[in-house]
């Protein structure tokens, strides 16, 4: 859907509700948990989504681009616990509160569908996250978490002790990944850093879980 042309042509009680906003890399837009009564349209970045389980586990869920939309879960359903939606890069986006959406969408059929789309699909992806996690062997989550820092620029500061919290394992295990790892040419460790010593074969290894 393009959005600038919706945009353009709702009617005026819709438009002037519409709230511009700017964010810079890095800034949280929603907390894990917060109350949302907000959809957010993208107009331009990249937003990055993703949870924390009770023992401080960060699980990437997906990323948001222009004209995606996120936080529609919560407006049909206010006890819903909300993820956590970070801008990647330097963002801008448009808001509107859910009793404008509702509007909107007995003015428009075409955004109905969209919204049900939307709905679809985050419960698609929440289930396919849930299901992949919870049948990843430690040796997949482990790639899969070495690959996402990488991605992400973060890994060169990426210690043992994070490591051990996003994976969900003791030390004894993650030194033995780590060795095994390292054996298979996935990576190379030494002055506690890990480095990426095959990208091609680990961006094979994790196309499906990520």
């Amino acid at each position: 859907m393009i959005f600038s042309d919706k945009i353009e042509n709702l009617p005026h009680e819709i438009k002037n509700k519409l709230v511009t906003k700017s964010y810079t890399q890095g800034e949280f837009i929603i907390l894990q948990g917060e109350k949302n009564e907000y959809l957010y349209i993208i107009l331009k970045g990249e937003v990055e989504v993703f949870t924390e389980s009770h023992n401080g586990t960060r699980i990437k869920l997906r990323n948001h681009f222009p004209s995606d939309s996120f936080g529609v879960l919560e407006l049909f359903k206010n006890l819903l616990k909300t993820q956590s939606c970070m801008a990647k890069t330097d963002c801008t986006l448009v808001k509107l509160h859910r009793d404008y959406v509702l509007k909107w969408m007995e003015y428009d059929f075409e955004f109905n569908l969209y919204i049900i789309d939307l709905l679809l699909e985050c419960y698609t992806q929440s289930n396919e996250v849930s299901l992949s996690l919870s049948t990843m062997t430690v040796k997949e989550r482990f790639l899969r978490i070495i690959y996402l820092h990488y991605i992400d620029g973060t890994l060169h500061v990426t210690d043992k002790e994070t490591l051990m919290k996003e994976i969900v394992i003791p030390r004894r295990s993650l030194n033995r990944i780590i060795k095994e790892c390292q054996s298979e040419g996935y990576i190379s460790y030494s002055n506690k850093k890990i480095v990426v010593s095959n990208l091609t074969k680990l961006e094979k290894s994790t196309q499906f879980l990520l």
